[in-house]
């Protein structure tokens, strides 16, 4: 991805910009609504920023700052994108997807290599425990073949288990696949896994919140969750334990109001502590094939059809 010199320094004043602390993504949608574009708020000046109640005195000398300094590092990230052929979708871009903007702590940056017009797509999260028992991943590689034979494009995490196996499923259909990191996209996690990573990137889409260069961490895995169910129109989860991160998918998905799925406990794929929590306390439906996920994708469209024409 070659960008020209103007685009590049308008991404280097993005990226030292995002690194305010205390600027999130429901301070730049009301940042962007004042001022209209970023340059505008790059370059506006202190007073202007002040009268905003946005920008308190410490942000404001921290952005001095950032603005005074060179900073090597934003231009080592351009680099690393130009060369790896990664594209940088900022808050304010046409690009960046609008179910992902009106959540309350959105990623300001995103990290994309490979179709970005998966993200207009109809889709389905389907995710689940690491240890997973195998009849849970064969139920999760079918709901996947299914679900894409219908033209539905999988999103997952890219780890161990389940999300492999949905991520599996849909390439070996020759369908298309999106795969949220807890990594940056030179650092893909598991590393076990880059073979895959490495198909998605050619026919799916990679995507990330993280600089290209940074490495997995704890946190990093957790955040990406909300990403993963923020860009879905419904989410499947196979298994749980009563902790761990697809318990935390849970809670997050339930919070950002997605509808959840989950397969019949009668079906007694292990863990399930996990799912069980999900069916009586988030009113996950439970599901042996794709119908009720079908029926849930096809209100959502019907929904925001009626919205246009209003």
């Amino acid at each position: 991805m070659n960008m020209d010199q103007n685009k590049k320094e308008e991404m280097i004043r993005w990226i030292k910009f995002s690194r305010i602390k205390g600027i999130g993504s429901s301070k730049m949608l009301k940042l962007l609504g004042l001022f209209r574009t970023f340059d505008n708020i790059y370059f506006a000046s202190p007073e202007d920023l002040y009268k905003t109640r946005i920008f308190n005195e410490q942000m404001l000398e921290q952005f001095k700052r950032i603005k005074l300094n060179e900073d090597y590092y934003s231009s080592f990230i351009i680099n690393i994108c130009e060369k790896e052929d990664i594209d940088i979708i900022p808050f304010y871009s046409d690009k960046y997807p609008l179910k992902l903007k009106n959540l309350p702590d959105a990623p300001l940056t995103l990290y994309t290599i490979g179709n970005q017009e998966l993200l207009k797509t109809k889709n389905v999260a389907i995710v689940g425990s690491r240890k997973s028992d195998e009849r849970a991943k064969k139920w999760a590689y079918d709901i996947s073949s299914d679900l894409v034979r219908n033209n539905i494009v999988i999103i997952s995490g890219g780890a161990k288990g389940i999300d492999y196996e949905a991520h599996r499923s849909a390439l070996e259909l020759n369908a298309k696949t999106i795969c949220v990191l807890g990594s940056g996209l030179i650092r893909t996690y598991p590393a076990e896994h880059r073979d895959i990573f490495e198909r998605i990137k050619k026919e799916g889409l990679l995507i990330s919140e993280n600089p290209p260069d940074k490495q997995v961490d704890q946190l990093a895995l957790v955040r990406r969750n909300r990403i993963i169910s923020g860009l879905s129109s419904s989410l499947i989860l196979v298994t749980s334990s009563s902790k761990g991160g697809s318990k935390m998918q849970l809670k997050i998905a339930h919070n950002q109001r997605i509808p959840l799925f989950c397969p019949s406990l009668s079906l007694g794929f292990l863990p399930n502590e996990g799912i069980i929590e999900a069916v009586k306390e988030y009113s996950a439906k439970e599901i042996i094939n794709i119908n009720p996920v079908l029926e849930e994708i096809n209100k959502e469209e019907l929904f925001f059809s009626k919205q246009k024409t209003l």
